[in-house]
């Protein structure tokens, strides 16, 4: 990555997400068009996609540059990457979810709960993103975000019972 004068480029897409999320939560409590409200909960999930692939890659090329053994640069590459996969495969996934069922959102055919649940699971991913961006040397850190991994597909898994079995007439 690149250093900007304001930062890192994951540093710049960190910032970028939790500025969408809060407008986002902005357009939540009020009543916004469910068109406009769908377009800022997808750009909030992008960004924390590109956000978490940007940390990601700065951080594997960082252990590739310090790591001398080769045996160890690719252990500490598969260490450092394994709660990235849980967390990358549930964002994806619930991004698919939410496109996936774009009409039924925008015409608020969908249960109330719906909306509770993708909350909690953009909360814990940026949970997860101060953990990965503030703590990650730490080992307690990668067990953490094993956790929060694990709540937030759950979350996914109950995002898709509701999409697929709750919806409402509207």
């Amino acid at each position: 990555m690149t250093e900007s004068k304001n930062g890192t480029a994951s540093d710049i897409l960190i910032t970028g997400s939790a500025s969408l999320f809060l407008i986002y939560l902005l357009f939540l409590f009020t009543d916004t068009d469910p068109y406009i409200l769908f377009g800022s909960h997808v750009s909030v999930y992008v960004t924390l996609i590109m956000g978490i692939w940007a940390i990601v890659i700065f951080n594997v090329i960082r252990i590739i540059g310090e790591s001398k053994n080769d045996k160890q640069t690719l252990y500490s590459i598969i260490s450092f990457l394994s709660p990235f996969i849980l967390t990358i495969s549930s964002m994806i996934a619930i991004l698919y979810l939410i496109v996936s069922n774009y009409s039924a959102i925008t015409k608020k055919q969908v249960s109330p709960s719906y909306y509770s649940f993708s909350n909690i699971a953009i909360f814990l991913f940026f949970i997860q993103i101060f953990l990965i961006y503030t703590q990650s040397d730490k080992p307690i850190t990668y067990n953490l975000l094993y956790l929060l991994g694990l709540l937030t597909s759950i979350c996914g898994i109950i995002l898709y019972t509701i999409l697929s079995y709750f919806s409402t007439d509207g």
